[in-house]
């Protein structure tokens, strides 16, 4: 795959897609360009008739106004603007202390048995479980830094001070080993014996 700029070749594909797809759009809107009748846009520059073929888009006929072009332009920059973000998990969360957690026998169970689905889950736990098998598959790459320095804070925790219950969310999260494999020597690096 040629288009892989990013972590996230299809999205990378999709947005060049979108890009050649909205100047298209904007050479046709901002020369007077009108359809045809079928999904080819006829685009007018000087005189001279170009066709271009939008699949996907339905008949449509008739002339764009004088100032079509700059609604359909702003429109296509703000979809462009949202597919070029960065997919980035909820920050909403980030300020909980998780020393307070760590060191509570009883939130710290409470967390382990939302993760574990053996209890019932707080927001940001429920948001938890929702992300890390994701995370895991990512390394993280939709984490803020603040929460890759939450997660080196727990798994550090959690292996050295409560290592039954590191070893029931290996068990529930990386039966394989997949993980624990494939994040040693990153583990290492950060001091953290795996």
């Amino acid at each position: 795959m040629r288009c892989s700029l990013s972590r996230n070749p299809y999205a990378a594909c999709a947005t060049l897609a979108l890009i050649r797809m909205g100047f298209v759009i904007f050479l046709a809107l901002f020369s007077r360009g009108y359809r045809n009748g079928s999904n080819n846009l006829l685009v007018a520059s000087d005189g001279v008739n170009e066709t271009a073929t939008i699949p996907g888009i339905e008949k449509l006929e008739g002339e764009f106004p004088e100032n079509g072009g700059l609604p359909v332009l702003t429109l296509f920059l703000l979809v462009v603007a949202v597919v070029l973000a960065e997919d980035k998990y909820t920050t909403k969360y980030d300020n909980i202390d998780l020393d307070t957690i760590l060191t509570s026998d009883r939130l710290l169970k409470n967390y382990v048995n939302c993760l574990l689905e053996k209890g019932s889950c707080t927001p940001d736990g429920k948001e938890l479980k929702e992300i890390l098998p994701d995370a895991l598959m990512t390394e993280c790459s939709k984490c803020s830094e603040k929460q890759k320095k939450g997660t080196e804070k727990v798994v550090r925790y959690l292996i050295n001070k409560k290592p039954e219950t590191w070893e029931l969310l290996k068990k529930k999260y990386d039966p394989t080993g997949e993980y624990s494999i494939k994040y040693t020597d990153e583990a290492h690096k950060q001091g953290i014996n795996m």
